[in-house]
Formats: C-alpha cells, structure tokens, sequence
C-alpha cells in the first residue's frame, strides 16, 4: 500500500512540474524587451564593417561589407519596441561584426504580422526592436532575388 501511495506521488510532482515548466515558456515568449539602445545602433552604424546573415529556412547565407548596406541595414532597426507573438518563429540571425569580433548579434523574425530583431547578450535575449517597412522589403526583395537566381 505505502508503495502505492509512493507512485501515485510521484507521478503527481512530475505533471506539477510539467504545468509549471509549459508556464515558464509561456511566460517567456509574451516577456517584453526593451529597445536596444539608439546610442548602440548608431556605433553598429559607425562601427561595424561586416554583417553576416544566417537564415534557417533557406538554403543560402549571406554577408555584407559596404559600408553604405552595412548603414542601411542598421537604418532597418525600428526604435520602436518589437510586438513579440509567442507565434513567431525565428527566420535566422545576424551578426554584426567590427574587425572580425561581434558586435552584436540578433534573430530576425521576418513574417508581415512578426517583423521584428530580437537581440543577444551572452547567449540571452536582452532588447527586441520592430524591423522597418524598409528594413521588411529588404529581406522580401533577397529571397526573391534567391529564388530567381535558383530558376535559371
């Protein structure tokens, strides 16, 4: 009897545990961030010499190293606060990188309802800013352009 009891204990931490575990992640994604500071995205324009862009849903990465790109990609960077939705799915990040160290790195959340960076500090998340309108035709206008090149 006593091991009955036992088992059934056991079993009811585990599933408290696995509430209070989906709870953590829930509250994780509707977390707010601030913005990244306009002092940091004016360095990053000032700084940064080349922007590494890694995408987890297509079969190409690619780099910049003009300084004018380099500036309007930054200049992509709302001041705005992004609207984080626990629905959003990272499309792939970017590192933004000054003689050959990273600056700073973020993921980049390109759907039309889900257009937003969410930047990194040792490994944790730490500011989220909204993408531009401009910033949002960019990264349409490069798959585009993928997908054309692939056609030929």
């Amino acid at each position: 009897m006593p091991m009955r009891y036992f088992l059934a204990l056991s079993l009811l931490a585990l599933a408290l545990q696995a509430c209070h575990s989906s709870k953590a992640i829930q509250s994780d994604s509707n977390q707010r961030y601030q913005v990244i500071p306009a002092e940091r995205l004016a360095v990053l324009s000032e700084e940064c010499d080349y922007i590494d862009f890694l995408f987890y849903h297509h079969d190409f990465s690619m780099s910049q190293n003009h300084r004018q790109s380099i500036r309007t990609t930054v200049a992509g960077i709302s001041s705005s606060p992004a609207n984080i939705k626990s629905s959003c799915k990272a499309d792939g990040r970017i590192y933004f990188m000054a003689e050959g160290e990273t600056l700073v790195e973020a993921e980049i959340f390109l759907d039309p309802d889900c257009a937003y960076y969410i930047f990194f500090e040792n490994g944790e998340r730490t500011h989220a800013n909204q993408m531009t309108e401009d910033g949002l035709n960019f990264y349409t206008n490069v798959f585009q352009q993928a997908e054309q090149t692939r056609g030929q």
